[in-house]
């Protein structure tokens, strides 16, 4: 993180309301600045400070990112609109809830989708164009279940780590497909059908794992070192 920003944190509410805040010496908390940013409600934030900017997503199904210093609109992404099909998606229900923004410069959105009670994945640059889905079906072989991805992390080379809510493994996605390039079982002795979040450490080459009431850090060995070129 740039240290310009690091004692700053940020809110989004129910009426698109975008806040910068501001620890003081005193430990009272001080608005800087805000913004209107989402007709709805503000459902996922994302600081790259890379890049100098914040990325907000809303009920609307629009993603803003815009500069962090003053707020300024730089990209608006409708997430109903596809570049060269306008009509497709425009069936889904669509409810955004996380982003994350790799070192390639390339914005990932999970969008769960109401009406079939699953989630997946998009990538977007940062001028706005789609350029890959998830399948609908992204574990195929587990076709009596609704999947429901719950975490996105990146390896040394910007592909994608995901975790999922109800599914005792991990997949390792291509960046510029979206496509499964490894799959990857928790070696755990329970019956814990899920987890709440998998992030993983590529300097470590570790996974960190987080359940409801317990955090693990496992090291991979040899038959499962990510195999990320």
């Amino acid at each position: 993180n740039n240290d310009e920003f690091s004692d700053n944190f940020y809110t989004g509410l129910i009426n698109g309301k975008l806040i910068e805040w501001e620890i003081t010496q005193n430990l009272d908390v001080k608005e800087i600045k805000h913004i209107y940013s989402h007709s709805s409600s503000i459902t996922a934030i994302e600081i790259y400070n890379r890049q100098h900017i914040i990325v907000t997503a809303g009920e609307d199904k629009f993603i803003h990112i815009r500069k962090q210093y003053d707020f300024e609109l730089l990209t608006a992404i409708n997430l109903n609109y596809c570049f060269g099909n306008p009509t497709i998606s425009q069936n889904y229900n669509l409810f955004p809830s996380l982003i994350k923004i790799s070192d390639l410069n390339l914005l990932y959105v999970l969008l769960f989708d109401l009406e079939s009670e699953t989630n997946f994945i998009r990538g977007y640059n940062l001028n706005g164009i789609l350029f890959a889905q998830t399948e609908k079906t992204l574990i195929k072989e587990e076709t009596n279940k609704k999947i429901i991805i719950n975490s996105i992390s990146f390896t040394k080379n910007s592909n994608l780590i995901i975790g999922f809510h109800n599914l005792n493994n991990y997949i390792l996605l291509q960046s510029w497909d979206l496509n499964i390039k490894q799959k990857f079982d928790i070696n755990e002795k329970n019956d814990r059908e899920g987890t709440k979040m998998i992030i993983y450490d590529p300097i470590l080459d570790m996974i960190n794992i987080l359940y409801d009431n317990e955090f693990i850090r496992e090291y991979l060995d040899k038959e499962n070192k990510i195999t990320d070129y």
